[in-house]
């Protein structure tokens, strides 16, 4: 009988900690920005935006096809289009393609702010042009939106960065700490002539920032079932990335004669172990942070669920981690992108590979994923490289100037939205400034629905005026802060 009651209190214990803390689990308000009452010139910034678009700055992974013209041209139209920023502002022209621009604020006692984004863009997928709706890259400023190759990744970023610059230095304003903006070229390919370069040449200057703030997560309409309000995405660290390449030397011959196992087998059975052993599910701070943020503005039941992880994380791992996106918060992914075997149907390869591309997530690494795969695969005719490593990233502090700043401008401009920190699973140029300041953060300042978002990198990408002028005021904003 004893035991009996014991264990009816206990459970009346845990159901009552339960509801306590779903019902602890509500939207703490926060401080609101200021947007300065600056007329915006949206057409002026469409047209020049257009402009840009027009302007084919492809990074190809195979750099001999990269038309390097295009980006003196680029740089060319910015001076062009942005006189006042040039007279006023220092410009320095890195690593022959790279931007980085230096803004004198009012106070030399606060630390500079870095603002980044990019110049390249991927190419068009071949025989897709006709798919789209406009040229990808005439830039047509049509049905109230810019459209093209960019819009979205993101020379949006570069070209209302400038206009918020251009528009106030046209007022006689002057930010309240020194602005940077640093402009890569290489940010798609990931090669290391860009933002590297940009970022050593800042750390022999002795340059380190207050916060730096890239392109990454931006509001999104029906992001998460359950909660009907736009979320403003906030990356505040991202995913590690490495490309392994799997080989196995074979004997060659003819396929009339095959051994037991050729090359191309060996790696085919590689792979398919890779595939079959997917790594174990983590629930990381960026993870339980984002969910934290999103659980008040949803049902009861969810935030019941989502407020007690400590009992229901299994269940939630189990449960997210269904779907791909899901998944790719919660593990190191491993993705089977190229195979190579022999040159003919009937040739054994001399050679066979493979190229996995994994996305690194905090608490793995490069060498414990390799550790992993050599236990997996179990196979020494395997040999495996790693090739373009990249940790995963330092995670940034949900309190500090930076963030804060973020958060209120967002609230200034999208009143509506659910602010939520979140782990990029991409990857962007803000990681190689982490050693100039602790506080890195990734938010595009802009709305897009979920099938606006299949557009970046796909077909028919474009960008709304309205999120154009958006994006001018955002700028501003964070500039006088």
């Amino acid at each position: 009988m004893n035991i009996v009651i014991i264990a009816v209190g206990l459970l009346f214990i845990l159901i009552l900690t339960l509801v306590f803390r779903a019902l602890r689990c509500v939207e703490k308000p926060g401080d609101t920005g200021v947007i300065p009452g600056l007329q915006v010139d949206s057409s002026g910034a469409a047209e020049r935006l257009s402009g840009a678009i027009q302007i084919q700055t492809i990074g190809y992974d195979d750099i001999s096809k990269t038309d390097f013209n295009a980006f003196l041209e680029f740089i060319l139209y910015l001076e062009k289009s942005y006189p006042r920023v040039h007279q006023l502002m220092k410009r320095e022209i890195i690593n022959g393609y790279s931007l980085l621009f230096h803004w004198k604020g009012k106070s030399d006692n606060k630390k500079p702010a870095l603002f980044c984004a990019h110049i390249d863009v991927v190419p068009v997928e071949p025989g897709t042009d006709s798919e789209w709706k406009y040229p990808p890259y005439s830039g047509s400023v049509s049905e109230g939106a810019v459209w093209g190759r960019g819009t979205q990744d993101i020379k949006v970023q570069v070209i209302t960065l400038l206009e918020a610059a251009e528009t106030m230095i046209s007022q006689g304003l002057v930010p309240e700490r020194d602005i940077y903006f640093a402009f890569g070229h290489d940010e798609e390919t990931r090669r290391y002539d860009g933002a590297d370069k940009i970022a050593d040449h800042l750390k022999k200057k002795g340059v380190s920032f207050e916060y730096v703030l890239d392109e990454g997560g931006c509001v999104i309409d029906n992001a998460v079932a359950g909660i009907n309000r736009p979320i403003a995405f906030i990356g505040i660290a991202e995913k590690g990335f490495v490309n392994i390449r799997l080989s196995v030397k074979g004997e060659g011959g003819h396929s009339s004669m095959p051994p037991a196992h050729t090359a191309a087998g060996l790696i085919a059975r590689a792979v398919f172990r890779i595939e079959s052993n997917p790594l174990p599910l983590t629930l990381t701070v960026p993870v339980l942070e984002m969910f934290k943020s999103l659980a008040p503005a949803m049902s009861f039941g969810n935030r019941l669920f989502l407020s007690n992880l400590w009992l229901f994380a299994p269940l939630f791992k189990k449960i997210f981690s269904k779907t791909a996106s899901g998944a790719a918060f919660l593990r190191t992914t491993t993705a089977p992108t190229m195979l190579e075997g022999s040159g003919a149907p009937n040739v054994l390869p001399l050679n066979a590979s493979a190229v996995v591309n994994a996305r690194i997530l905090h608490g793995d690494s490069s060498a414990s994923l390799k550790t992993y795969l050599e236990k997996v695969i179990s196979d020494s005719s395997v040999s495996i490289e790693m090739s373009q490593v990249y940790e995963p990233s330092k995670i940034s502090p949900l309190d500090s100037f930076g963030m804060k700043a973020v958060k209120e401008n967002i609230r200034a401009l999208w009143r509506s939205a659910v602010i939520s920190p979140y782990l990029v699973v991409g990857g962007t140029d803000a990681r190689k400034y982490e050693d100039l300041t602790d506080s890195v953060y990734r938010f595009s300042p802009y709305r897009l629905d979920n099938s606006e978002m299949k557009q970046m990198h796909g077909t028919n990408e474009h960008i709304s005026m309205e999120n154009i002028t958006d994006c001018v005021k955002f700028y501003m904003a964070m500039f006088m802060k």
